[in-house]
């Protein structure tokens, strides 16, 4: 990414990172009418304190930064498949969660995030795999790293957050009970017809 190169690199990488922090705040603020967006945000929004909290201490692992990546990656993919699981655990605390079990649905977008993050989790794991290499001798340089690992991670993070907003702002999907039912009286009057 040639425009990357003109902004300083601490400059670009400080400011990219209160990008998700603040998608997913707008995000929560704007999904408050959509359990199934909110319970998703909030779960990723606390993976994002996590991470925060954990950074000082694992950037002191040096090398091993990229096995908190995987690890931290691994995180994100597991709450977009997994959220029914989730909430479904929670449930017997909150109503909240009992709600967000019984009427979860996973929409276009989530899948494009689910996509998002198992691209970050595969250039997470062949960063893992370089950094390791290059440590024991195998290899001589970490290019990937080096050089195509933040070309990834940049443009995946603006994405996630513009999907992240995108999944908020989007109406809840409900179908009332008298629906379904005026809809199963209408398939059963159509079948005693034929």
């Amino acid at each position: 990414m040639i425009f990357l190169d003109l902004i300083p690199t601490e400059l670009l990488y400080k400011s990219i990172s209160y990008f998700s922090p603040a998608a997913l705040i707008a995000g929560l603020i704007f999904s408050w009418k959509n359990r199934n967006a909110q319970c998703l945000i909030g779960l990723l929004f606390v993976l994002e304190v996590i991470d925060t909290l954990l950074l000082d201490t694992v950037w002191e692992w040096g090398n091993n930064y990229y096995i908190w990546m995987f690890l931290y990656c691994t995180l994100y993919v597991y709450v977009v498949l997994f959220r029914r699981a989730i909430a479904k655990t929670l449930s017997p605390i909150s109503s909240y969660f009992r709600y967000v079990y019984e009427n979860y649905h996973f929409t276009k977008h989530e899948g494009l995030l689910l996509l998002i993050y198992i691209i970050c989790l595969l250039a997470a794991l062949t960063s893992l795999i370089e950094i390791k290499l290059y440590q024991y001798k195998f290899i001589e340089s970490w290019t990937f790293t080096k050089y195509a690992l933040g070309s990834i991670l940049i443009p995946a993070t603006f994405i996630e957050g513009f999907l992240i907003l995108k999944i908020s702002l989007r109406k809840p999907l409900t179908l009332s009970v008298s629906k379904k039912t005026k809809t199963q009286t209408e398939v059963t009057n159509f079948m005693d017809k034929r």
